[in-house]
């Protein structure tokens, strides 16, 4: 990703640029997406009386 940051930046090509941005947000949303799967696992404690897991 920095890389085509970098050559995009160099080459003066927001297409480049704009990929690789994708391409972060893409990796963020994955992550964030792994860690709310593990805390919707959790069972309830004192503070939450209820279960974390939605459905």
């Amino acid at each position: 990703m920095v890389e085509e940051v970098f050559f995009g930046g160099l080459t003066n090509s927001t297409a480049m640029i704009v990929d690789a941005l994708q391409d972060l947000m893409n990796a963020v949303s994955i992550g964030l997406a792994l860690l709310l799967e593990k805390v919707s696992g959790k069972k309830r404690s004192a503070k939450f009386s209820n279960v974390y897991k939605r459905f």
